[in-house]
Protein backbone atom coordinates (compact mmCIF):
# COMPACT_ATOMS: atom_id res chain seq x y z
CA UNK A 1 0.00 0.00 0.00
CA UNK A 2 1.01 3.54 -0.33
CA UNK A 3 -0.37 6.65 1.43
CA UNK A 4 0.13 10.09 -0.80
CA UNK A 5 0.60 13.53 1.38
CA UNK A 6 1.48 16.00 -0.87
CA UNK A 7 1.61 20.15 -0.18
CA UNK A 8 -0.38 18.88 3.20
CA UNK A 9 1.58 19.04 6.34
CA UNK A 10 1.90 22.50 6.63
CA UNK A 11 -1.64 23.55 6.83
CA UNK A 12 -2.44 21.45 9.78
CA UNK A 13 -2.43 22.64 13.49
CA UNK A 14 -0.89 19.59 14.44
CA UNK A 15 0.91 17.66 11.62
CA UNK A 16 2.12 14.99 14.51
CA UNK A 17 -1.33 13.62 14.00
CA UNK A 18 -1.31 13.33 10.37
CA UNK A 19 2.41 11.04 10.32
CA UNK A 20 0.78 8.85 12.95
CA UNK A 21 -2.09 8.32 10.90
CA UNK A 22 -0.04 7.77 8.30
CA UNK A 23 1.92 5.16 10.21
CA UNK A 24 -1.40 3.65 11.52
CA UNK A 25 -3.16 2.77 8.29
CA UNK A 26 -0.04 1.31 6.72
CA UNK A 27 1.63 -1.79 6.86
CA UNK A 28 4.89 -2.96 7.70
CA UNK A 29 7.20 -2.18 4.45
CA UNK A 30 4.41 0.30 3.54
CA UNK A 31 4.98 3.44 1.85
CA UNK A 32 4.75 6.98 2.19
CA UNK A 33 5.13 9.55 -0.46
CA UNK A 34 5.18 13.11 0.88
CA UNK A 35 6.10 16.24 -0.41
CA UNK A 36 6.49 19.38 1.45
CA UNK A 37 7.21 22.91 0.10
CA UNK A 38 10.52 24.57 1.67
CA UNK A 39 8.98 27.07 3.99
CA UNK A 40 12.53 28.16 4.82
CA UNK A 41 13.15 28.91 1.20
CA UNK A 42 14.16 32.25 0.14
CA UNK A 43 10.42 33.13 -0.73
CA UNK A 44 7.95 31.47 1.31
CA UNK A 45 6.34 29.12 -1.17
CA UNK A 46 2.89 30.21 -0.52
CA UNK A 47 2.75 34.46 -0.08
CA UNK A 48 5.95 34.07 -2.09
CA UNK A 49 7.01 37.04 0.29
CA UNK A 50 11.01 37.08 0.75
CA UNK A 51 12.44 35.84 3.97
CA UNK A 52 9.31 35.70 5.86
CA UNK A 53 11.05 32.51 7.83
CA UNK A 54 13.29 34.82 9.64
CA UNK A 55 10.19 37.13 10.83
CA UNK A 56 8.31 37.25 13.70
CA UNK A 57 5.23 34.86 14.19
CA UNK A 58 2.71 37.80 14.58
CA UNK A 59 3.74 38.98 11.09
CA UNK A 60 3.93 35.70 9.52
CA UNK A 61 -0.23 35.19 9.91
CA UNK A 62 -0.58 39.34 9.24
CA UNK A 63 0.91 38.36 5.55
CA UNK A 64 -0.94 35.33 5.21
CA UNK A 65 -4.29 37.17 6.28
CA UNK A 66 -3.92 39.92 3.53
CA UNK A 67 -3.52 37.75 0.67
CA UNK A 68 -6.16 35.59 2.11
CA UNK A 69 -4.38 32.52 2.51
CA UNK A 70 -5.82 30.49 5.28
CA UNK A 71 -3.48 28.69 7.09
CA UNK A 72 0.37 27.73 6.76
CA UNK A 73 1.93 26.24 9.94
CA UNK A 74 5.72 27.73 9.66
CA UNK A 75 6.99 25.32 11.71
CA UNK A 76 6.87 22.46 9.13
CA UNK A 77 10.24 22.78 8.24
CA UNK A 78 11.95 19.90 6.52
CA UNK A 79 14.35 19.45 9.18
CA UNK A 80 10.85 19.38 11.16
CA UNK A 81 9.39 16.78 9.08
CA UNK A 82 11.90 14.53 8.46
CA UNK A 83 12.32 14.10 12.54
CA UNK A 84 8.50 13.83 12.88
CA UNK A 85 8.68 10.67 10.35
CA UNK A 86 11.89 9.39 11.71
CA UNK A 87 9.93 9.89 15.54
CA UNK A 88 6.76 7.98 14.35
CA UNK A 89 8.36 4.98 12.93
CA UNK A 90 9.58 5.99 9.71
CA UNK A 91 12.69 5.64 7.26
CA UNK A 92 13.86 7.14 4.60
CA UNK A 93 14.36 5.64 1.23
CA UNK A 94 14.81 8.70 -0.90
CA UNK A 95 14.72 12.62 -0.90
CA UNK A 96 14.09 14.34 -3.85
CA UNK A 97 14.06 18.27 -4.44
CA UNK A 98 12.01 19.94 -6.60
CA UNK A 99 13.27 22.96 -8.87
CA UNK A 100 10.25 24.52 -10.45
CA UNK A 101 12.70 26.44 -12.40
CA UNK A 102 16.39 25.76 -13.91
CA UNK A 103 17.47 28.79 -12.03
CA UNK A 104 16.66 27.95 -8.62
CA UNK A 105 18.94 25.49 -9.18
CA UNK A 106 21.59 28.12 -8.01
CA UNK A 107 20.77 28.12 -4.48
CA UNK A 108 22.08 24.90 -2.45
CA UNK A 109 18.37 24.53 -1.07
CA UNK A 110 15.16 23.32 -3.28
CA UNK A 111 11.46 25.33 -3.18
CA UNK A 112 10.16 21.91 -2.53
CA UNK A 113 10.90 18.16 -1.18
CA UNK A 114 9.66 14.89 -2.18
CA UNK A 115 10.48 12.22 0.14
CA UNK A 116 9.36 8.42 0.12
CA UNK A 117 9.44 6.80 3.55
CA UNK A 118 8.77 3.71 4.81
CA UNK A 119 6.99 1.63 7.55
CA UNK A 120 10.14 0.52 9.44
CA UNK A 121 8.08 -0.54 12.70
Amino acid sequence: MIAFSLSLMEHLQKPEEHVKELHRVLRMGGKAIIQLPNLQYPFEPHSKWPLLCLLPESFQSKVFKAINYSYVNMKVTIKYALALLYKTGFRIIKTMKVYHVSIMKLLPMSPSYIFIAERAC
